[in-house]
């Protein structure tokens, strides 16, 4: 089976070329009805009409599409698909690739949007999903769960109520299969090998662009290191000369304190004489044994002969009256 090509069919959302995260309130199940076993995924609640004539369901919520271009009216009827992003590069967040198709090509599946010469379309559908069609000739994303919780839903009068984690396998009694059967939209990107080559360009540029201000930054850290050093180095030279200044105070004070020494006029005593001068006397001296110094030998005195010439008058005798007694006293 082969693509077949009718570019009139075909309905151009816009270019998808970075990641898209949709809403978290578009991964809750839309239920039909409270004993369904199925629900659809990125579905809003409507009502429409008025004055008894009103009308109400569900339809797709269009904000859990990727960016479109303005303009494009929305999707109608609901979960019959919206159309395909060209040139499409990504498939967005949550999403992964579950099917592909190549124009001219043998086909596994079959895009709901017809392909042009050359060109390739994939299918990204949320992770465990897998590609089937919901209508003939509708795309649709698809997952049968057997054991897990669903958040769910329902649509009450054109408002959305009784949200719900829906437990399975059922437990209904008129559901003869547990299983709970979920829908997603579809997300169809197309591309063709020039877009690759153009979406590679355009990243080596912001490569580049990227290394830029690397460069400059080791530059620049370069230029703060050898700061770095310039500082360390005068620091290193302030505390040496410092260094210096003490030490030619320590050996001007040596110089001016030796002379003193050298003529006396530090005066340091013997622990005996200290001890002495502090009444502990013979003590010290035992303690301490100094060598002992014979004094110098004095110049001995000759005796002298009385000159005759100064006593040359005749003897006189005493008067014993005037010197005393014989106990030396003199008499009254």
């Amino acid at each position: 089976m082969t693509a077949s090509i009718d570019p009139s069919s075909r309905t151009i959302l816009g270019p998808l070329t970075t990641t898209f995260s949709a809403p978290a309130t578009c991964t809750v199940g839309q239920r039909a009805c409270s004993t369904c076993n199925y629900a659809w995924q990125a579905q809003t609640c409507y009502s429409a009409g008025a004055g008894g004539s009103e009308t109400y369901g569900v339809k797709d919520a269009t904000q859990c599409w990727p960016p479109t271009s303005s303009g494009l009216p929305e999707p109608t009827p609901p979960l019959w698909g919206w159309g395909f992003y060209s040139p499409g590069l990504i498939c967005p967040t949550g999403y992964t690739s579950a099917c592909s198709a190549t124009a001219r090509s043998a086909l596994t599946w079959t895009p709901e949007w017809s392909l042009a010469a050359g060109e390739t379309a994939v299918g990204c559908c949320p992770s465990q999903y897998v590609c089937t069609n919901n209508q003939p000739n509708v795309n649709t994303c698809q997952f049968v769960a057997s054991s897990t919780s669903v958040p769910v839903m329902t649509c009450e009068s054109g408002t959305t109520s009784d949200f719900s984690y829906l437990q399975i396998p059922l437990t209904i009694s008129n559901t003869a299969d547990p299983s709970f059967t979920v829908f997603a939209p579809l997300i169809q990107i197309n591309w063709q090998s020039s877009d690759l080559s153009s979406a590679s360009s355009t990243t080596n540029s912001a490569s580049s662009s990227t290394a830029t201000p690397s460069a400059s930054s080791s530059s620049n850290t370069a230029t703060d290191t050898k700061a770095g050093l310039a500082t360390g180095a005068i620091v290193g030279i302030a505390i040496g000369a410092s260094l210096v200044v003490i030490a030619l105070a320590i050996l001007l004070f040596l110089l001016i304190r030796k002379p003193n020494a050298k003529y006396g006029l530090v005066t340091q005593y013997p622990a005996t004489v200290l001890q002495e001068l502090s009444g502990e006397g013979k003590k010290g001296v035992a303690e301490h044994s100094y060598p002992i110094v014979e004094a110098p030998a004095q110049k001995e005195m000759q005796p002298a002969e009385i000159d005759s010439r100064q006593g040359s008058g005749p003897p006189v005798e005493l008067d014993a009256e005037r010197l005393g007694g014989p106990n030396g006293h003199s008499s009254p």
